[in-house]
């Protein structure tokens, strides 16, 4: 394989589909958190092992990745996608026209970084 077949190999992405996609990875990872946590706080819950092995498996994936991600990048992620956070928590550090052009960046490197 060539270097030019290989780049041809590299998918692009709108700038929608980007965020369609980091939104439904944040809310995996979100529920599969939240699984783990009730895993862990009840003796009740009868889901088989294999569901909260899987679960931790993509927490783990997902948490890599974005180490992967430069430090704003890493922000702007968690805070938009894998946590519940309140609106316009970005104002404590950057203006508004910096955030949606970071924001950009961080979820195009995020998705990139998941290699799908």
């Amino acid at each position: 394989m060539t270097l030019k077949d290989s780049a041809s190999n590299t998918r692009k992405y709108s700038k929608e589909q980007y965020e369609l996609i980091a939104g439904y990875v944040g809310r995996t990872y979100q529920r599969s958190k939240n699984r783990m946590e009730l895993d862990r706080s009840s003796d009740m819950i009868s889901e088989p092992d294999s569901t909260y092995a899987d679960d931790a498996k993509l927490v783990y994936y997902v948490d890599r990745c974005l180490l992967e991600c430069d430090r704003n990048a890493q922000l702007i992620i968690r805070k938009e996608f894998l946590e519940e956070s309140e609106n316009r928590w970005y104002e404590q550090y950057f203006s508004r026209s910096t955030f949606y052009r970071l924001k950009a960046d961080a979820v195009k490197q995020f998705v990139d970084s998941l290699d799908l």
